[in-house]
């Protein structure tokens, strides 16, 4: 008996849904941990979903939006061949790179807070205008992060005054064939604001005295007591712990000062070094002060 061998392909059924989508206009880029994932149950409320990550006490597991994207450039990668120049062989060798430039308006706050992004390893979920969140579907129907295969942040400075100056976000997402393989998305319900998924601002506290103390932003050095008064003179809202060992140092009272527009704190300072800070996000937010994260204050006696 002969034997028979048949050839396989790689193609595939061609037949389409009613509804195709497309991979529309990216409006902004939200960094995430590389485990990062959006189950269906979280995509009932996607924008409720992506707002309480980006609030996360811990560093380690928030996400970090960045929306406001003005100009994008495909400089993906054609596949790479080979050639057999004495008898004009050729086959494809493997995918080129899908590749995108991502420009935004430059400001100077804007400009550092993307900066924070250069040659991140971490996961990153793509929104679009027409109010979708891409990134990777998995075998259980969640979405998880893009894995760049490169992040370089550049540009900004001073304008020539005659062009614009933008900020370059350019994401490398991997080989163009998995890119596409792999890509899905979740929908944002229609009424959903896409330019209320904002990051929380860095904020430092200074000292401005002996025990007080000041909370402002970092970038443009706004003083928060402006906006919050007395709200933050509350001893559940301000840490002093020892630098040896962690341990807390109690804070018995809490003044705010109109005048100065700082805060006086009482407690028994330690004779080593401490750190002065304000409460986990959470904590905070719970108290109405929104949007903010206040990196300690290093005090050496």
């Amino acid at each position: 008996m002969a034997n028979i061998t048949f050839c396989g392909t790689s193609g595939g059924n061609t037949g389409l849904p009613r509804c195709d989508a497309k991979m529309n206009t990216p409006t902004g880029v939200i960094f995430v941990p590389r485990d990062a994932s959006i189950s269906e149950a979280d995509a009932d409320d996607l924008i409720a979903t992506i707002q309480s990550r980006i609030k996360d006490d811990s560093s380690l597991l928030r996400w970090y939006p960045v929306i406001g994207i003005e100009q994008i450039t495909d400089s993906s990668e054609e596949p790479v061949t080979g050639n057999l120049a004495a008898t004009g062989y050729s086959e494809k060798l493997r995918d080129g790179a899908a590749i995108y430039l991502f420009e935004y308006p430059a400001r100077v706050c804007k400009a550092k807070v993307l900066k924070q992004f250069d040659q991140w390893d971490g996961g990153a979920y793509v929104i679009t205008g027409d109010k979708k969140l891409w990134g990777r579907v998995m075998q259980d129907n969640s979405l998880a992060p893009y894995l760049p295969s490169s992040v370089a942040v550049y540009g900004g400075g001073f304008n020539d005054g005659q062009n614009i100056i933008t900020s370059k976000l350019q994401i490398n997402f991997g080989a163009q064939g998995a890119f596409i393989e792999r890509s899905g998305f979740f929908g944002f319900e229609e009424e959903d604001d896409i330019d209320s998924i904002v990051g929380l601002q860095t904020a430092n506290i200074l000292s401005s005295g002996t025990l007080k103390y000041k909370a402002v932003t970092k970038c443009d050095r706004q003083n928060l007591y402006d906006l919050y008064g007395s709200t933050l003179a509350a001893t559940t809202l301000w840490k002093v712990t020892k630098a040896s060992d962690g341990s807390s140092v109690t804070v018995t009272a809490v003044t705010g000062n109109a005048s100065t527009k700082d805060y006086s704190l009482t407690f028994t300072a330690p004779s080593e070094k401490y750190f002065v800070s304000l409460a986990a996000v959470s904590v905070l937010e719970a108290a109405g002060i929104v949007g903010y994260e206040f990196d300690r204050l290093t005090v050496n006696p």
